[in-house]
């Protein structure tokens, strides 16, 4: 009898990094009876090509809209929709004890995509989702919307996601773990705390491996490396003026800005070039924290939502008042950069 475990996220609670450990110890987790096999390509250590098949172009809102827009935009880059079911055959060849399926895109699916996946791939008897507490976790998010080309302040993100707006961070992920446990009852969730996992000895790859997997995790795991962790302030606000540079000129042309900036940062002159930038965004940076916003639904000890009753049951999730986070207001941001030879660098300036 083989037990399905579908790990969903949610984004910025280190899905990455557990899937990074996951794809790199095929043959060790399959040694212990656990079956987690490629995407159809090694470019990919979670199973999103799969995600994006499932998933549907859809025009009326699902529970957690956050990153659809990207999603959208990743199963183009991937063509996923273009395939059919024979190219994900890999999940039904095994007889292991422990079926496993990891991608964070499974969090933006709505009733129907979930009803989908649960056609597709037969019972599921777990799903697995992390939770983050702090505004850490709603400023990651949206340096994460940001390297997509979001181009709003961070103080604005705040705000509507605190103000429980659509597609923001805390509604959403509320909303989700609502659908999925009227559809697949609430015995079937298990929701960890990706705070509590990272104090684990062998940080949350530990936690995942020894709390959802039932196994002792290899003792070389390395607790503090994250793999796509989130960027300085310093260069998401750099990412968010090629951005509002860009915004005219289309998705494709920010996001050959941005590739500009990640090759200049790697390269030799890459601490320079932060320099550049730190000396002209510090003395204009701002910091906020959640009191600032005057929220009704955030409090202490945690999050008020109502018709979250489900979440409630499983996890505390705690948003401290006062916990700083430093952005850079909007009007600024251009101003500040567009004169520095490093930033005409980036946008390319002279060709325009």
């Amino acid at each position: 009898m083989t037990t399905t475990i579908v790990h969903a996220g949610f984004h910025k609670t280190g899905t990455t990094s557990i899937q990074a450990f996951l794809a790199a110890r095929r043959q060790w987790l399959a040694a212990q009876n656990v079956f987690y096999e490629p995407d159809g390509t090694g470019s990919l250590t979670g199973h999103h090509r799969l995600a994006c098949w499932l998933s549907t172009h859809r025009i009326s809102p699902g529970p957690n809209d956050l990153f659809t827009p990207e999603r959208e935009r990743y199963s183009s880059m991937l063509q996923a929709r273009s395939l059919n079911a024979e190219n994900f055959s890999y999940p039904f060849s095994t007889t292991k004890t422990i079926r496993l399926i990891s991608s964070e895109i499974f969090n933006t699916f709505d009733l129907t995509e979930l009803i989908k996946l649960k056609s597709f791939l037969g019972p599921i008897d777990r799903f697995i989702l992390y939770v983050r507490n702090g505004i850490g976790f709603i400023y990651s998010c949206w340096a994460s919307k940001v390297r997509w080309g979001h181009i709003g302040s961070f103080d604005a993100f705040l705000k509507e996601t605190l103000d429980f707006a659509p597609n923001t961070p805390l509604r959403g992920a509320l909303q989700f773990v609502d659908v999925l446990s009227n559809l697949f009852g609430p015995e079937r969730i298990s929701i960890r705390s990706f705070n509590t996992a990272l104090r684990h000895e062998r940080g949350i790859v530990g936690d995942f491996v020894e709390g959802e997997l039932g196994l002792a995790a290899p003792a070389e795991v390395d607790k503090d490396r994250i793999s796509n962790g989130t960027i300085s302030w310093i260069a998401t606000e750099m990412q968010r003026a090629l951005n509002l540079w860009n915004k005219d000129n289309g998705f494709d042309a920010a996001a050959a800005a941005r590739g500009r900036l990640n090759e200049a940062l790697h390269g030799p002159d890459g601490e320079a070039l932060m320099d550049e930038f730190r000396q002209k965004l510090e003395p204009r940076t701002k910091l906020v924290t959640i009191r600032d916003m005057h929220p009704t639904r955030i409090g202490m000890d945690g999050v008020a939502f109502r018709g979250s009753a489900s979440f409630r049951r499983a996890c505390e999730w705690l948003f401290p008042f006062d916990d700083p986070a430093s952005f850079v207001p909007t009007h600024h941001l251009v101003e500040a950069l567009a004169a520095l030879p490093g930033f005409k660098r980036l946008v390319q300036i002279d060709q325009l």
